[in-house]
């Protein structure tokens, strides 16, 4: 528990750093595409290279910044990536300071994560590293977004911001990673097929 405690002490650091740094940035990637890049630098092109080598699949999906807290915290310190992230963003956050159906939602959130690393590591390429990262990131990403939520008490209207990024971008992360040859011919949904709604429960909590 101790490692657990110092892991999140720091990852708050960092994660505070990279917020900074991204200018208040609260998506995986640019919306549209840059025409021309800016020339690189060699520090930068170096870095690139060492994200490209690590994470391939990441390299353009998350930004930089990200990539360097999650990554250099959890995989080169071996952190344990979703033990410190369930504490920081489920258990640390589900508190009276948002309405009960944040939580709720939340933790439906968390259950289809757990379903969703369990079908990347069974049927796509890519390192546990590099799953994990991506959904660490889906989780800060959201969590943040979740304080626009605080004093809401209409759940409808939360339900309905759910169903929207950065909630829903949880679908986007499997288009990532490379199917295996053994992968089913559907792809994993994370809506209700009856309601179409998102997100749906979870087919391990049954």
């Amino acid at each position: 528990m101790i490692w657990i405690a110092i892991g999140i002490v720091i990852a708050g650091y960092l994660i505070a750093q990279a917020i900074e740094r991204s200018n208040g940035s609260k998506t995986y990637r640019e919306e549209t595409p840059i025409e021309t890049p800016p020339v690189e630098t060699a520090h930068t092109e170096k870095t690139q290279e060492k994200y490209q080598e690590k994470y391939p699949h990441l390299v353009g999906k998350i930004e930089n910044c990200w990539l360097e807290v999650f990554g250099g915290l959890y995989v080169e310190k071996g952190m344990s990536h979703l033990k410190a992230a369930e504490m920081m963003y489920i258990k640390a956050d589900n508190n009276s300071k948002q309405n009960i159906e944040v939580d709720f939602l939340l933790c439906d959130l968390w259950d289809l994560t757990e379903e969703l690393l369990e079908h990347l590591k069974k049927y796509h390429v890519g390192t546990k590293y590099e799953h994990e990262i991506a959904i660490v990131t889906y989780w800060q990403i959201a969590v943040t977004e979740v304080d626009s939520l605080v004093g809401e008490t209409n759940n409808e209207v939360i339900r309905k911001r759910f169903q929207t990024p950065p909630f829903s971008d949880l679908q986007e992360i499997v288009s990532w990673f490379p199917k295996k040859k053994l992968h089913p011919k559907g792809e994993i949904s994370f809506v209700d097929k009856k309601t179409g709604s998102f997100p749906r429960k979870s087919k391990l909590r049954k």
